[in-house]
């Protein structure tokens, strides 16, 4: 099933794409003006069937840290989730862009022009692939500063380990939130 966020200007070739691979269109929402972090913590629990998401990131009105924060909410509740980024109007290593591709989206469209949104979208669908699904070669073609050390970095242990804030995932923060709660019980 597909659910798409889109502005006017992209909604028809992307609902074209999704029914021409004969997917199941989830309800949409389709705006100039879209609130995406807002629409994400409102409906989060009903994404579950959901098994791509499209945004086109030019018809939501939030800032990019919302943007990558209700992706992140997605991506830790629906880690298969595929989510497609559609930008039309960012450049290649773009800060957002490049924030999305480090949180695992690979799903990353950023052209205006109609034809080739068709095409990548219709690749996305078919082919889209984790970031432990892809080769060395694959990653050289973001960037050649990529390494074999990528893999580690990209490894769920390391990732968990590095997120540090307050109810975090990482070891020493499970460990210090039960010294809290034991000390709450007495």
């Amino acid at each position: 099933m597909v659910i798409f966020f889109s502005g006017v200007t992209f909604n028809q070739v992307i609902k074209e794409v999704a029914e021409s691979e004969e997917q199941v269109l989830f309800p949409t929402e389709i705006s100039n003006e879209i609130d995406f972090l807002k629409t994400v913590r409102q409906n989060i629990t009903k994404y579950g069937s959901v098994d791509v998401l499209i945004l086109d990131e030019s018809a939501c009105k939030n800032t990019e840290d919302e943007l990558i924060k209700a992706l992140e909410m997605l991506r830790t509740m629906y880690d298969g989730m595929k989510i497609i980024v559609f930008a039309p109007y960012r450049e290649d290593g773009d800060d957002f862009l490049t924030r999305c591709f480090q949180m695992g989206i690979l799903n990353i469209i950023n052209t205006d022009d109609f034809l080739e949104i068709r095409e990548e979208l219709r690749h996305c669908i078919r082919e889209g692939k984790t970031l432990e699904e892809l080769t060395m070669d694959e990653f050289k073609q973001y960037s050649d500063l990529f390494a074999e050390d990528v893999y580690t970095a990209i490894d769920l242990t390391t990732c968990c380990e590095g997120r540090t804030s307050y109810g975090g995932p990482t070891k020493a923060s499970v460990l210090k939130q039960i010294e809290l709660v034991k000390a709450k019980l007495g």
